[in-house]
C-alpha cells in the first residue's frame, strides 16, 4: 500500500494549512504522513511554516510545529524548503534532532533550491528532489535522493499532461530500475486519482489534498 501524504496538511489554500489545526486533521483522517513548507519568518528571526512569501508574518513557528508533529504517528514527514540559507539549513536540523524527527523526515525542494543543499554529504539528513520536466528525471536519479517527488496540481491541463507522458508501465519500470529511491507522485485532488495512484506498483506514496467528489 502506497503512503497517502497530506499536502500542506490536507488543506492546500485552507486558511488553516501548514499549520497545527491542519496536521491535526490529517492525524485524524489517518494520513500516514504530511508535507509542509518551511522559510525564513519576515524578520528572518526562525523558521515559519508557510508556502508563500507573504504568509511569513502570520505563521506558526517551526519550532511549535515540530513540536506537536513529535506527538504524531505520521511515519514520514515531507519538509520542503522555499528558499536556502546556511543558517536556515543549520536552524532546521537543530529543531529536527532537538524533537527526534530527522529520520521520519525527508527535505526536499524544487531543483533551484535542491541544488544547494549538501549532497555530497547528505549532514546526516534524508533529501529529496522535484522533477518538473520529465527529462531532467535521469539527472535527478544521479544524485541518489531519498526522494524524488513529480506528478501535477489541480489545474486540469496539469493532469492531462501528467497521464500522456507518464503511462503507467513507464512508471513501474522506472521504480523497478531504482529502488533505493522513494518515489512520491502528487497532488492527488479526488477519488480518481488516488484509486489511479493506488494501483501503481512499487510507487511510495502519494501527496493528497482535501478530497473532492470525482
Amino acid at each position: 500500500m502506497s503512503l497517502q501524504i497530506a499536502h500542506r496538511g490536507w488543506s492546500q489554500d485552507n486558511p488553516e494549512e501548514n499549520t497545527r489545526a491542519a496536521f491535526r486533521r490529517a492525524e485524524e483522517a489517518g494520513m500516514h504522513g504530511v508535507e509542509f513548507d518551511v522559510r525564513w519568518s519576515d524578520t528572518r528571526a526562525e523558521p515559519v511554516v508557510c508556502h508563500y512569501a507573504w504568509q511569513e508574518k502570520d505563521a506558526e513557528s517551526l519550532d511549535h510545529a515540530l513540536s506537536f508533529l513529535s506527538t504524531t504517528n505520521f511515519s514520514v514527514l515531507l519538509l520542503e524548503l522555499k528558499e536556502y540559507h546556511p543558517f536556515l539549513w543549520t536552524e532546521m536540523k537543530r529543531l529536527l534532532g532537538y524533537y527526534g524527527l530527522i529520520d521520519r523526515t525527508v527535505v526536499f525542494a524544487f531543483p533551484r533550491i535542491a541544488k544547494q543543499f549538501p549532497w555530497e554529504t547528505r549532514d546526516k539528513m534524508r533529501l529529496g528532489v522535484i522533477s518538473i520536466f520529465p527529462w531532467r528525471m535521469t539527472h535527478y536519479v544521479k544524485l541518489k535522493p531519498a526522494v524524488i517527488l513529480f506528478g501535477y496540481d489541480k489545474r486540469k491541463w496539469t493532469q492531462v499532461l501528467f497521464r500522456l507522458v507518464w503511462w503507467d508501465a513507464a512508471m513501474r519500470k522506472l521504480f523497478h530500475m531504482h529502488p533505493d529511491i522513494g518515489f512520491i507522485i502528487g497532488v492527488a485532488q479526488n477519488e480518481k486519482h488516488i484509486s489511479h495512484l493506488e494501483n501503481l506498483q512499487g510507487l511510495m506514496g502519494y501527496t493528497v489534498d482535501k478530497k473532492e467528489k470525482k
